[in-house]
């Protein structure tokens, strides 16, 4: 994308936030109300009486006549506020597994669509340490317990719903891209050329043709500027990894700007760190927030292992985008995981 513009303003939206503009200050935690949590429940018990399977469920089936305005406000701040929700409330506890999943893909179906997340097809990811290394260059991070680096998903929002919590550790960590974006154009215009024209990724395995060596087919923008909006893609280390599958290895200013955008993401001065509760539901917009999470250690007891529901939504009223900038999978715009298991071997959750 040579042609693409580079804005030289900074973005003056609610999404270009700091840390310290939250310090003392909660209004990002919504709590779910009594007859928000009732409406759950009949949405729940209408769609069990109907013998629909939760990935087939949409939000004319999942029925939430009270709880609904609240999820239409979250969707908007999501596009158009501060970039990132945690809903708080929601009694996790008292539900099997299967009935929370159904319920977190209903809420889902609410903000926008469900999009699949890995090569098995899962549409709800688990979260949880399957003693997988992240430092393996193939790796993804949710099945393993280790540090993340920043980064934000390939939808226009990722949704995390608690369901168990670890004996330590996992706390939530996440920044505005927006504000970094502000801090490159004052402190490193001369890092705008990189970051608009964009880094190609690993895609371990879960591109269009399931090869584990295959990467994007184009570079993508970090920053792209489309309609008047300013959007971000980014992940280090997919993009890091992906040099070693090239052969074209990565010039030490690429590097530069790659390490400069992680070490701003946990700074002080754009962090935000939030532990996540048991039934909290967290939403981010990949657009606007890059997260990560710190190390976590498992107990013994299946209540202290961490385990949570992941979304990968594209919203019902997203942004437009760049067609090449959404094609992160080699898949098509917004497109996900490429499936390459045959339709009678599909799983929908893990």
């Amino acid at each position: 994308m040579p042609n693409a513009k580079i804005p030289n303003e900074p973005v003056t939206l609610r999404s270009a936030w700091q840390g310290a503009d939250f310090k003392g200050n909660q209004s990002w935690i919504d709590i779910w109300s009594q007859p928000e949590l009732d409406d759950l429940d009949r949405a729940l018990a209408k769609v069990h009486a109907a013998g629909i399977p939760w990935h087939q469920i949409d939000r004319q089936q999942f029925e939430l006549p009270i709880a609904g305005a609240r999820l239409k406000r979250i969707a908007d701040e999501l596009e158009n506020g501060r970039g990132f929700v945690l809903l708080r409330g929601f009694p996790v506890e008292e539900y099997s597994l299967k009935d929370a999943r159904t319920i977190y893909w209903g809420i889902g179906s609410h903000l926008g669509h469900g999009v699949v997340q890995n090569n098995k097809g899962h549409l709800i990811a688990s979260v949880k340490d399957q003693g997988i290394d992240y430092n393996n260059p193939n790796a993804r991070g949710y099945v393993s317990r280790n540090r993340l680096t920043p980064h934000c998903d390939p939808t226009d929002v990722v949704g995390l719903l608690c369901y168990r919590r670890p004996l330590s550790g996992g706390v939530s960590t996440i920044a505005s891209s927006m504000a970094i974006f502000n801090k490159i154009l004052d402190e490193h215009p001369d890092y705008l050329n990189y970051v608009f024209q964009g880094y190609r990724y690993n895609l371990r395995g879960e591109g269009a043709t399931g090869n584990i060596d295959e990467v994007t087919n184009h570079p993508i923008p970090v920053y792209s500027y489309f309609d008047d909006r300013l959007s971000c893609r980014f992940n280090g280390n997919m993009i890091k990894t992906a040099q070693d599958i090239t052969g074209m290895p990565l010039s030490d200013e690429e590097l530069k700007v790659i390490n400069y955008i992680e070490g701003l993401a946990v700074s002080d001065e754009f962090r935000l760190d939030m532990t996540l509760e048991l039934g909290d539901m967290q939403f981010l917009c990949n657009h606007s927030i890059l997260h990560t999470r710190s190390e976590f250690v498992d107990g013994e007891s299946d209540d202290q292992k961490r385990h949570l529901l992941r979304l990968w939504l594209n919203l019902h009223e997203g942004r437009d985008l760049e067609p090449d900038f959404a094609n992160r999978y080699n898949t098509g715009p917004r497109g996900g995981c490429a499936i390459m298991v045959p339709p009678e071997q599909r799983e929908y959750a893990s």
